[in-house]
């Protein structure tokens, strides 16, 4: 379980400025009317891409997203893998804080079944009250340990990083600044950058993916720390 209030690694991917409040940045990011994810994930190739109706969970709301996505590595077995994605989505104070959390499993790499994808997403009001932050971080949770663990978490984070600086930054840029450019509805495009989801060592070393997490393992979102005050559910 991955709490929203809390880091959920040490690998910061991307952190900048928003030009809206958290409230706003998230209505236009991640809601069922956002078009984030769905050129994000075009951006980086990525086909067959099914989003869920948010639903309530807990103090927040929760989604599946299922896609193919491109596999980059030259010495991968595999050219692109089903990729199992699910998106806890809560607020707090007051709306000034907005935290999107995913669990992710890759089904077709090696060493698939070995590892979950970590990322939070955490937006929150600057204190000067000109615009928001956003902080994004990730890390991968194995669940067997495996002697290229190290080269895979290094490998993964370093592709994650390029696609959110050359492919998410543009977009979170523009979308908070209430632009909305057209785009595909089911999320796909062609061109941009993929994940490296294993990296060359762990597929030289293995043919093939593994099983997926269990439907348990994938929940991605817990109750609020108290620190940080009461969540509460989006409304889309």
């Amino acid at each position: 379980r991955i709490s929203p209030y809390l880091p959920v690694s040490p690998h910061q991917v991307l952190r900048t400025h928003l030009p809206c409040s958290a409230a706003a940045a998230g209505e236009r990011l991640f809601s069922s009317g956002g078009s984030f994810y769905p050129r994000f994930f075009g951006a980086q190739g990525c086909a067959d891409v099914q989003f869920e109706p948010w639903a309530p969970f807990g103090r927040g709301e929760v989604r599946e997203v299922r896609r193919r996505q491109p596999v980059r590595s030259r010495l991968s077995p595999v050219r692109e893998t089903r990729v199992h994605e699910t998106q806890s989505y809560t607020t707090a104070e007051q709306r000034r804080r907005v935290v999107l959390c995913s669990h992710q499993v890759m089904l077709d790499v090696p060493y698939g079944d070995y590892f979950a994808l970590h990322c939070k997403l955490c937006v929150a009001d600057r204190p000067d009250a000109a615009g928001c932050e956003i902080v994004v971080s990730a890390d991968l949770v194995f669940s067997r340990s495996s002697w290229v663990e190290g080269r895979i978490t290094s490998g993964t984070v370093s592709e994650l990083k390029a696609a959110y600086s050359s492919d998410a930054l543009p977009l979170l840029l523009q979308l908070a600044s209430g632009e909305h450019a057209a785009h595909a509805p089911d999320g796909t495009g062609e061109g941009g950058r993929s994940l490296d989801l294993a990296t060359s060592a762990a597929a030289a070393s293995a043919g093939g993916g593994g099983l997926a997490a269990s439907a348990s393992q994938r929940v991605a979102l817990a109750a609020p720390h108290p620190a940080d005050g009461e969540g509460s559910p989006v409304r889309h």
